[in-house]
């Protein structure tokens, strides 16, 4: 029974023990946990500290700079303030000192100007005495100088009179010359336009060329050179019929009389010439009428016969070419249609021009009579050289420059479609008028 009551003794004391036990555990870890929670209070109470003094330290370090700044602002206006004063005094100085020496200078000008008065007044003296002397001499001079001029205009009137009477004669004698040289000019733009024709049908002789080429370099002057005009345009006018073109194949040609309006019905040459192209013409139709039985002069320049040459050459009808099957061209290419002959017409290369200008011309920078686009100008002599001197130039008298387009209005060459070769007055050249319609030609 004691034993019994001895170990529940035991058993109850060994019980409280263990609460107890558990308790202490339990107040140990609510005191750590309230010591770990006064330390980071403490810790946050440090850091507040810390913080609280840095802010107090900036905050004086501002408050000190800002003082700072303020007080050098105020010693810099200060400073600026003084500096100014003092320049406006120095200004000041300077202005006053500069009073003193003016009127220092002033008093010994004035001194000075006081003790030169007496000088100047006797030079003064001086001066007008010989300025007197001096202006009686120029009157006398001026008066001189006025007889000579009177003589001088006299003089002078006389000249310009008989200067008068002389340009009165040569007006004169111009205006008789003037006709004469628009027939000429007429005569050289047929033979332009002739020459251009010849040119499209076939090459120009080579005896032509080389008659154009020596009247290039030809340096006659006056009636010597309208003499060797004339016996160019013979030359030529007889050499160009007499060149025959291929002989074509046979083919049936129906003449197309739409530009024929625009040329000379009464040729009397042209009869023969188609006469000879069908072949019931006479056998030689080149040599219309023999040289020895010209007649008169045309135009105070040109013959009958040179005439008929040049509209020959300058007729230009229009032919469609109309093939027979009997003739065994069945198998040729189909002819180019109207808008195709115009293209062809249009995109052609231009050729070359077959006159060179001649040496002499270019050394001495004389332009070409027949301004072309085309470049195709085969009689290049200048137009103003058969010009009378003193006259103006024809260009001036008949308004525009005579185109090709002008003169014909028909059908024009291959290589001359829309384009416009005109005849410019260039000035005064080598050539001259002749003093009488009788020296012009000889047959």
């Amino acid at each position: 029974m004691d034993k019994q009551r001895l170990e529940d003794e035991v058993q109850s004391k060994a019980t409280k023990i263990n609460s107890l036990e558990d308790m202490l555990r339990e107040k140990n870890e609510a005191h750590t946990f309230e010591l770990s929670k006064f330390t980071a209070n403490l810790t946050k109470l440090n850091q507040m500290l810390r913080d609280k003094e840095e802010s107090s330290r900036v905050a004086v370090g501002t408050a000190t700079e800002l003082a700072r700044s303020e007080m050098r602002i105020e010693m810099e206006k200060a400073d600026a303030e003084a500096k100014k004063t003092l320049l406006l005094a120095e200004k000041e100085r300077d202005a006053v000192a500069a009073d003193v020496e003016r009127l220092k200078r002033d008093l010994r000008i004035s001194e000075d100007k006081s003790v030169h008065d007496a000088h100047t007044i006797d030079s003064l003296n001086n001066t007008l005495a010989a300025t007197d002397s001096r202006l009686a001499n120029i009157i006398d001079e001026v008066k001189q100088r006025a007889t000579d001029l009177e003589e001088l205009r006299a003089q002078e009137t006389a000249a310009i009179k008989a200067l008068e009477e002389r340009i009165s004669t040569v007006e004169k004698t111009t205006a008789g010359r003037l006709g004469e040289t628009r027939h000429l000019l007429a005569a050289i733009q047929q033979f332009i336009v002739a020459l251009r024709k010849w040119s499209e049908w076939a090459p120009l002789p080579v005896e032509v060329k080389r008659i154009l080429e020596d009247f290039e370099t030809d340096s006659s002057s006056g009636e010597e050179s309208d003499a060797r005009f004339s016996e160019i345009f013979e030359k030529i006018t007889a050499v160009i019929p007499t060149q025959q073109p291929p002989a074509p194949v046979p083919e049936m040609i129906l003449q197309d009389d739409s530009s024929s309006r625009f040329f000379p019905k009464d040729n009397s040459i042209l009869p023969d010439l188609r006469a000879s192209e069908q072949g019931t013409g006479a056998e030689e139709t080149t040599s219309l009428r023999p040289r020895n039985q010209q007649p008169a002069v045309f135009g105070n320049r040109l013959t009958d016969q040179s005439m008929g040459r040049v509209q020959l050459l300058m007729h230009d009808q229009r032919r469609v070419k109309v093939r027979s099957p009997a003739l065994g061209l069945q198998n040729e290419p189909s002819p180019p249609s109207v808008q195709q002959e115009k293209t062809i017409r249009r995109e052609a290369q231009q050729p070359r021009p077959i006159i060179k200008r001649s040496s002499q011309d270019n050394d001495r920078g004389v332009p070409m009579a027949l301004d072309d686009e085309t470049s195709q100008g085969v009689f290049t002599r200048r137009v103003d050289q058969v010009q009378p001197p003193g006259s103006v130039s024809l260009s001036q008298q008949q308004g525009p420059t005579i185109s090709s387009e002008q003169q014909e209005p028909g059908k024009l060459g291959r290589h001359h479609m829309g384009k416009k070769a005109t005849v410019r007055a260039a000035p005064k050249s080598k050539l001259k008028a002749p003093q009488s319609p009788t020296s012009r030609l000889s047959p």
